[in-house]
């Protein structure tokens, strides 16, 4: 990956075949510094457990793409995240996003029903095609928006979060908020059946970790999408980049996957 000039702990990558283009930004998290010197300003870089890979089936014009966000910080979990994403771009493009996602869970789930899994994470396979199509399949909270100039954006995926669970049974927002930090499934525990599955047309298509969209509304999202549509580099930055955060505020990882097919390019 480049690193971006006067951006810490930002990196951008391009990548560009001859059907799609692929940008991938990720930004480390931080937290307030410890130690008895330590000034309330003063940060402490995270160890960046968001991973993403892409891979591109030699002459067929095919690309799949793995995004993962390791649940907590480990040089254990930043290594097992990067090859679970490894292997949904690999074998997602190969196959089909959901068997690249499957394949991917197969990496940890061996932990008996009701006991921890460690190392675990939340992701989101995708595989582009070249007529245009797209499919994504994925768990827990990634999230996967698209984008089309005469219809804007619009959510193709729904979290699978306590807290989406308790707002569809009609729990007060306000109440089931603070559980959309719970996913109720993970890469360690999902299924072929409680896996989310979409194909799409949207000439452009987004994949998040929530270090994106929890900071970022909808409405922002759309705003920067319209905005910077033309120039993936620019759109990535500007999604991953955190405002200055509030004093004792921790900042989680953050990391897109951007892909604008230029078969079908507005």
């Amino acid at each position: 990956m480049t690193e971006l000039p006067g951006k810490d702990h930002l990196t951008v990558e391009l990548t560009s075949t001859a059907t799609v283009e692929i940008a991938i930004a990720t930004h480390s998290g931080s937290a307030p510094a410890k130690g008895e010197e330590a000034r309330p300003s003063d940060r402490e870089t995270l160890l960046n457990c968001d991973a993403a890979a892409v891979h591109t089936v030699p002459h067929t014009g095919i690309v799949g793409v793995g995004l993962v966000d390791g649940i907590g910080h480990s040089d254990d979990l930043a290594d097992y995240a990067k090859i679970a994403a490894e292997v949904m771009a690999r074998v997602g493009s190969r196959t089909t996003a959901s068997l690249g996602l499957l394949n991917a869970s197969s990496l940890n789930n061996t932990a008996p029903p009701g006991t921890r899994i460690v190392i675990d994470g939340v992701g989101m396979c995708a595989v582009v095609l070249p007529d245009g199509q797209t499919g994504i399949s994925g768990t827990g909270d990634c999230r996967a928006h698209g984008w089309h100039p005469d219809r804007g954006l619009r959510s193709l995926t729904d979290d699978q979060t306590m807290g989406a669970y308790l707002r569809s049974t009609g729990i007060d927002p306000d109440f089931s908020q603070p559980f959309d930090a719970w996913p109720q499934t993970s890469l360690g525990r999902c299924t072929p059946s409680s896996i989310a599955r979409v194909q799409v047309d949207d000439p452009l298509v987004l994949l998040s970790t929530d270090g994106v969209h929890d900071r970022l509304t909808p409405d922002t999202i759309a705003a920067l999408v319209t905005k910077h549509a033309g120039d993936l580099r620019a759109l990535a930055t500007a999604l991953v980049t955190p405002d200055e955060p509030a004093l004792g505020q921790e900042i989680d990882d953050a990391t897109v996957i951007i892909l604008r097919h230029l078969t079908a390019t507005p």
